[in-house]
């Protein structure tokens, strides 16, 4: 794969604090295997209070590439999970939440990209930012971890 066809890698910063969601920057963007790991290398020790929810692909190759970067993350809070149910059923939560008011953007250069994915979804082309988004919410709200700032 080469980053003209790859995927998009996107990235979620989010915390919770009184009850509401704060999305501080989204990420988007098509890169190549070895700058995916160079992204969250850094990001996941940027101080004690991040932490990182990678996705483990299925199979040797997440298998892999898990032992690998966990050797790189050394001293950051991290975990790796396989993704379970299909991407519509994993937004719901985040939805529920947009729902009722409770989610605010930071705004950001991607702003206006993720409000557009998520005024499609789960029907359009791309929806790279809602799932990493859903991942990052259910991920603080499984654990009632939250940033008490951000």
């Amino acid at each position: 794969t080469t980053k003209k066809t790859s995927d998009y890698t996107a990235s979620c910063r989010m915390a919770i604090k009184d009850g509401v969601v704060w999305i501080d920057g989204i990420d988007n963007q098509r890169l190549a295997p070895h700058e995916v790991e160079a992204l969250i290398v850094p990001r996941s020790k940027t101080d004690d209070k991040t932490r990182q929810s990678i996705p483990q692909d299925p199979g040797q190759a997440g298998v892999a590439q898990k032992a690998g970067l966990s050797r790189k993350l050394q001293g950051a809070r991290f975990t790796f999970s396989t993704e379970s149910g299909d991407k519509r059923t994993r937004a719901m939560p985040l939805a529920a939440q947009v729902n009722v008011g409770n989610v605010r953007l930071v705004n950001s250069d991607t702003t206006h990209a993720f409000l557009k994915q998520l005024e499609s979804f789960p029907n359009g082309s791309h929806d790279d930012m809602v799932d990493a988004a859903s991942r990052a919410y259910n991920e603080l709200t499984k654990s009632s971890y939250s940033l008490d700032n951000l």
